[in-house]
């Protein structure tokens, strides 16, 4: 159900916008960061570890959590760009859909955090209207200098073994570090006790051994596109609020 082009969506009630607030700058070079996901060899999500967004990023978790009791599931299958409330692991996150063809098997990807994955529609609920205006706290990121490889195990244990537990630290050029062409930044991560760069070492283990599952690349390039083209959604995209 994903296609780059103008969705124009009617409906007898009132059109909802995926709200423009829900974007957020990529955090100053020279700011701690956290990595929260690993998407490939050379692309990551971070997330700023500055205090107040510090702060606002666990505020919203909790206030997700306590809201759990009152989530009501979803009524009909969510279109492409909606946002959605899911438990993954005992947590209750938001999440966006990038493809609801199938029912059984409906992929999103966490809002905060980055993840993809793959739910049922009864393992859905509406996200309430003030979770709905708060920025997501993560971007996705270009590892510079770091290839587009196979993830092989060692690999995977080495960039996995930093996720959300080791400070780190972000560098880039602010004036030519922005690809235009993919609307994301290319950036360098240093490990913030150490000082070790990151890229260098995943660089390091980098070698082609097999091709990367296609149906796994393309809704990781999606993700990256609604996170990257966030004004383009924001224009064109749609979403019906569900009926109560």
């Amino acid at each position: 159900c994903f296609k780059e082009e103008k969705v124009n969506i009617e409906s007898e009630n009132k059109q909802q916008e995926i709200p423009s607030n829900t974007a957020r700058r990529i955090p100053r070079s020279g700011n701690l960061v956290a990595l929260t996901a690993v998407s490939k060899t050379n692309i990551v999500f971070i997330r700023s570890k500055a205090d107040e967004d510090n702060l606002s990023f666990f505020k919203l978790i909790n206030d997700v959590q306590s809201a759990a009791k009152q989530l009501k599931k979803l009524s009909k299958t969510p279109i492409c760009g909606q946002i959605v409330i899911t438990n993954f692991a005992g947590q209750y996150n938001r999440a966006m859909i990038l493809n609801s063809d199938n029912e059984q098997h409906i992929k999103l990807v966490y809002m905060d955090y980055g993840n993809l994955d793959a739910r049922k529609l009864e393992d859905l609920y509406e996200a309430p209207e003030q979770f709905m205006h708060v920025q997501r706290f993560v971007e996705p990121v270009i590892l510079k200098d770091v290839p587009e490889m196979y993830m092989t195990e060692e690999i995977r244990k080495f960039m996995y073994s930093y996720l959300d537990g080791i400070d780190l630290v972000l560098k880039y050029d602010e004036k030519s570090a922005l690809l235009s062409d993919k609307g994301v930044y290319e950036i360098e991560l240093f490990d913030g006790t150490t000082n070790q760069n990151f890229n260098k070492m995943v660089a390091k283990l980098c070698k082609p051994t097999e091709p990367t599952n296609p149906d796994e690349a393309y809704y990781i390039n999606v993700s990256i596109f609604f996170f990257s083209q966030t004004k383009f959604i924001h224009k064109y995209m749609r979403i019906l609020p569900v009926k109560k």
